[in-house]
């Protein structure tokens, strides 16, 4: 029973400090920019594929580790 109960607590503490982070402008800036990020990629579906392959290959390249 007490794991149930430290598992409420937590989830309590979480929650206010949630609460708490919602109302920065740290958060609502993030949240502002997700959604512009959304609807970009819902609007340019292809585009958007395109630059997350062309990011992911440009990363594997630089993190490669190629010993030749």
């Amino acid at each position: 029973m007490a794991a149930k109960e430290e598992t409420a607590l937590l989830q309590e503490q979480l929650d206010a400090l949630y609460e708490q982070l919602k109302e920065t402008s740290s958060f609502q800036t993030a949240k502002r920019a997700t959604e512009q990020v959304t609807g970009y990629i819902e609007k340019h579906p292809i585009q958007s594929t395109l630059i997350a392959l062309g990011v992911g290959f440009l990363l594997g390249a630089l993190f490669s580790s190629r010993k030749t």
